[in-house]
């Protein structure tokens, strides 16, 4: 994994140390910029649109159907 992570890096250009994450989150969480903010993505401090298969409806259903069966919880709907 230590060598996965500096390839990846190097290939999106976007690679953070876990103290970098952890205070980024940690301004998320606490901070101010993001109170009224609600079912956005952040990167690194700014709203962005997520990958294209994250608006797909067949895959929301279909991570929706699976999350019920490694539970073994049903939805009430």
């Amino acid at each position: 994994m230590r060598v996965i992570g500096p390839v990846i890096g190097a290939l999106i250009g976007k690679r953070s140390t876990a103290a970098e994450s952890g205070a980024t989150l940690a301004s998320l969480v606490t901070g101010t910029e993001f109170a009224d903010t609600t079912g956005a993505y952040i990167d690194r401090g700014t709203i962005m649109k997520s990958s294209p298969l994250s608006y797909d409806h067949g895959n929301a259903e279909d991570l929706w159907l699976a999350s019920e069966r490694l539970t073994a919880l049903v939805s009430a709907g």
